[in-house]
């Protein structure tokens, strides 16, 4: 008997179309000669009307896209999102899901912040039949920098943005003591504006030192600040140490 050997032969692979257009949209596939296998373009709709099916197709090896192809449909209600939740470079986050500025009921769309900003809210908001967003919006908040204080300085003066939950600390020049707490941290009321936690500490009027002897010949430290003179333990124990 002959021995018969079968041979597999691939299948030419065909080149796709200019992809289908859709009323009411677009697709990013304008301006390319030809497309190949593994090819993709995306859809988007005309502001007013929100995609119906998956925004990406691909070419396949049967030079046919991938079915089906979105359509833009027109919406009596339809919830809007304002150009501060776009991903602007002074908004610090950005939309990484849904379909756009104008979204319909029913959809939904997920937020992203930049690195190191909190997202205040839910990452995932749904467009509800009276056009609101339920969670509301997120915001990404940071705050405004620290405020310098006479005679001391903090840890952010070399930072250029404060992010959500950044903290600096105080210190005070040598000879002047702290008052209040020497941390702080960015943080938010009203779930929109960033603010630091508290005021920031004080640095008080500087302290002068001065060892006296006394008839049992003791030396002990007198404390002069805010022109009084203090006796130990008293404010002694910092007085000593800034000495």
């Amino acid at each position: 008997l002959l021995a018969v050997k079968t041979f597999c032969l691939p299948l030419a692979v065909q080149p796709c179309p200019m992809p289908p257009e859709v009323r009411n949209g677009n697709h990013n596939g304008q301006g390319k000669a030809f497309f190949t296998m593994g090819m993709s373009v995306t859809y988007t709709c005309d502001p007013g009307y929100y995609l119906v099916g998956n925004a990406v197709v691909f070419c396949k090896a049967s030079g046919r896209w991938s079915q089906p192809i979105p359509r833009c449909e027109g919406a009596s209600v339809v919830c809007p999102l304002g150009s501060e939740h776009r991903g602007h470079p002074d908004d610090n986050g950005w939309q990484v899901g849904g379909q756009g500025l104008i979204s319909a009921p029913g959809q939904t769309v997920t937020f992203q912040c930049h690195t190191g900003y909190s997202l205040q809210g839910s990452a995932k908001i749904f467009c509800q039949e009276d056009g609101s967003w339920h969670p509301p919006v997120p915001v990404c908040i940071p705050c405004k920098p620290p405020p310098d204080i006479p005679n001391g300085k903090h840890t952010g003066r070399l930072l250029d943005e404060f992010y959500f939950g950044t903290s600096v600390t105080y210190t005070c020049n040598r000879g002047y003591p702290l008052h209040g707490e020497p941390s702080i941290y960015c943080t938010t009321r009203d779930g929109k504006n960033g603010e630091w936690s508290g005021p920031p500490p004080q640095c008080g009027g500087r302290v002068v030192c001065a060892r006296v002897n006394t008839r049992v010949q003791s030396s002990r430290p007198y404390c002069f600040m805010f022109g009084k003179t203090r006796k130990p333990p008293g404010n002694c124990t910092s007085c000593a140490s800034a000495c």
